[in-house]
């Protein structure tokens, strides 16, 4: 059984430790140390990175009691150099302590319990068992948490071999381990089993803010970040929200204000566009129409995919044509036909367009496909037309 040094000082980077076995899995290496800095992955919390003798560790987990350092190489010494990767130690630190926060607040206040917890590479997430949380209640909790931050209180763990001994703590959530009991204790906030890693004190969490809350399986899964998670958040909104104040010629006060009359422009210019496209639509329909071809080809290096959509579907019913419309723009082609043929358009796409990296389909009546380039549009036009015209 490896001495966990990372229980003894969390902020310890590195040591020297002896390896006491190495086994092969699936192509890697499980080391084994008779004392490590690294945590592994418990309780919704990933394990360490960083080297073994300046090889990557890949995995820490903890089997039958065992820690095992996943390796893609096996060291050659016996007696290696270990050292941990301390921005995501510090990271793993600062967003589980946050979520300790977190939940005790939740607990507290809205007697809301923590039922699932999860450590991403980006966002942090936890899952409450209450419904329908408000912004306001969402701030005030953002708000109170940040204040446990900025009064630095003491972060405790302290370890109990029995269950009996660690329920004279006033625990937020029911034990479900039986020995080796480790028990985290930010006194007026939070008491709870858990086997992560946590800074001491609550003031180097730095800052929590709570990004978003959604409805998930009946509870409310709340999303966050703590730390410097939460400072680069902040860093690449900042420069998000400069540029938009440049392109509004606005600031704080008026963005909002600035984008709501600039969506409200958009609307009256797509109003008076599509005015103007149907206008059009029925110029291109009274073609169709007076065209004495029964198969009708029209090249056009303005109309999108939806355009020709729209042109096909306004063609009279009784009109006995068949429609190859094409989409220079999209590189895409149309056909249609009224019912009248004995053509199936989604069958010609699948028969001529596939072979030419083709992607569409559609109904005996209708079909679209768009190809990579213009060669293979011009390509599968021409079989249409060495079949039908």
């Amino acid at each position: 059984m490896s001495v966990k040094l990372y229980e003894r000082d969390v902020y310890l980077q590195e040591c020297t430790s002896h390896i006491t076995s190495i086994s092969q899995e699936e192509g890697q290496y499980l080391v084994v140390l008779d004392q490590t800095i690294f945590s592994p992955r418990a309780g919704g919390q990933p394990g360490d990175t960083g080297t073994i003798d300046g090889h990557p560790v890949i995995n820490v987990f903890e089997k039958n009691k065992i820690i095992y350092h996943t390796l893609s190489k096996a060291p050659i010494n016996k007696e290696v150099l270990c050292k941990i990767h301390w921005a995501h130690r510090l990271d793993m630190m600062q967003n589980h302590c946050g979520e300790h926060i977190l939940s005790g607040i939740f607990f507290k206040e809205y007697h809301a319990t923590n039922k699932g917890f999860h450590m991403g590479s980006d966002t942090i997430t936890m899952d409450l068992d209450i419904q329908n949380i408000t912004e306001d209640t969402l701030r005030k909790v953002e708000n109170m948490a940040n204040d446990v931050i900025y009064a630095n209180l003491p972060v405790e763990t302290n370890s109990f071999e029995s269950i009996d001994e660690a329920h004279k703590h006033p625990l937020r959530k029911p034990l479900n381990v039986e020995e080796d009991i480790k028990v985290v204790t930010i006194e007026g906030v939070d008491c709870v089993a858990c086997c992560g890693t946590h800074p001491l004190n609550t003031g180097e969490v730095g800052v929590i803010k709570i990004l978003k809350a959604e409805n998930y399986k009946g509870m409310t899964r709340l999303y966050f970040k703590c730390g410097k998670r939460a400072l680069n958040d902040y860093q690449i909104k900042h420069i998000s929200q400069m540029k938009l104040y440049q392109i509004y010629s606005a600031n704080e006060l008026n963005l909002m204000e600035k984008i709501k009359k600039d969506q409200e422009k958009n609307q009256e210019i797509k109003r008076q566009l599509l005015e103007i496209k149907n206008s059009i639509y029925e110029a291109e329909v009274t073609k169709i129409t007076e065209d004495i071809n029964r198969f009708y080809l029209n090249r056009s290096p303005f109309y999108d995919m939806n355009d020709l959509k729209r042109i096909a579907k306004k063609v009279p019913q009784n009109e006995d044509k068949f429609l190859i419309l094409i989409s220079i723009l999209e590189k895409g082609v149309l056909l249609f036909h009224n019912g009248d043929f004995n053509i199936h358009c989604g069958n010609l796409i699948k028969e001529y367009a596939t072979e030419l990296g083709g992607k569409g389909g559609g109904s005996d009546k209708m079909a679209q496909v768009v190809f990579p380039s213009e060669e293979a549009l011009n390509a599968f036009v021409q079989k249409i037309q060495f079949r039908f015209i």
